[in-house]
């Protein structure tokens, strides 16, 4: 599916525009760039609960669904706990919040799996 692809493009351009570049940099004008950029690559949190949900076969949708979100919640609390020592062992947010954006490019790789004219499984 090209649109989670290009969403999380754009998280990552967002993320490590902000973060990365703007930030260090003490740059309002860059930030404006970048902030918009990041907050339109959040769409795809959005997408998701139209996109996962037919992954699954129909007989397990809704728990497959329930599962996967609930999950990566946690998974998402633990990550903060990653970033504040992150930001604690390098005294900056510049890196720890820049190498999130690691979870994006992943997510292109692994999940932006397109499903069009393929019939939902049974």
């Amino acid at each position: 599916m090209r649109a989670p692809a290009v969403l999380f493009a754009l998280m990552i351009v967002g993320t490590v525009g902000a973060y990365g570049i703007a930030y260090p940099l003490h740059s309002i004008a860059l930030t404006s760039v970048f902030l918009p950029v990041l907050g339109l690559g959040g769409a795809s949190f959005a997408v998701f609960t139209i996109w996962l949900p037919e992954q699954y076969p129909t007989r397990m949708r809704a728990t497959a669904f329930a599962l996967t979100t609930t999950f990566s919640r946690w998974v998402a609390a633990a990550g903060t706990f990653l970033i504040g020592y992150g930001i604690h062992a390098t005294g900056s947010l510049t890196l720890p919040l820049s190498l999130t954006a690691v979870v994006f490019a992943v997510g292109m790789l692994r999940l932006a799996r397109e499903t069009r004219d393929q019939a939902l499984p049974a």
